[in-house]
């Protein structure tokens, strides 16, 4: 079994899609119409934070992704803000969508509450971590999870 890590790439976004709506079970709360709306907002959010990624693939397939965000370097690019912005507006043009993205604002809520009652600061954030449920226990979440620690960790 040979894995590859490499940084993400825009031909990964339809593969990377469907491993968010698998591992969220986007499906199981929503139409498939909305579950790939929804998806695709999450994943086109996650895409506007992050500085860092890597990619895992077997096989030739896109098995896992971990998108980092290092807070002070961070610079979003127009075409990533831009396909965010769409992409939130095409779920918002259902009323199931509308009802779906509240489930998100809430958790959104709840984040920075969270972060704001910690008094800390963080330099970094993980900005997005799956696995493929088709590729989970082989290793693949560990390896890019080690992988991101290898290059992260500061020396001290």
């Amino acid at each position: 079994m040979q894995i590859e890590l490499r940084e993400y790439q825009k031909q990964d976004f339809k593969t990377v899609e469907t491993i968010i709506r698998e591992t969220w079970h986007y499906d199981e709360f929503s139409s498939q119409k909305t579950a790939v709306k929804l998806a695709r907002a999450f994943l086109s959010s996650c895409l506007t934070n992050y500085t860092f990624s890597r990619v895992a693939v077997l096989d030739g397939k896109v098995a896992g992704i971990i998108l980092i965000n290092d807070i002070q370097n961070h610079k979003c690019s127009f075409s990533n803000r831009l396909l965010q912005v769409k992409s939130i507006l095409s779920l918002y043009r259902s009323k199931e969508g509308r009802n779906v993205s509240k489930i998100f604002e809430k958790v959104n809520e709840i984040d920075k509450q969270l972060l704001s009652e910690s008094n800390k600061s963080y330099p970094a954030e993980l900005a997005l971590f799956a696995v493929s449920s088709s590729f989970r226990g082989k290793g693949i979440g560990k390896m890019l999870f080690n992988h991101l620690l290898s290059i992260w960790r500061k020396p001290g």
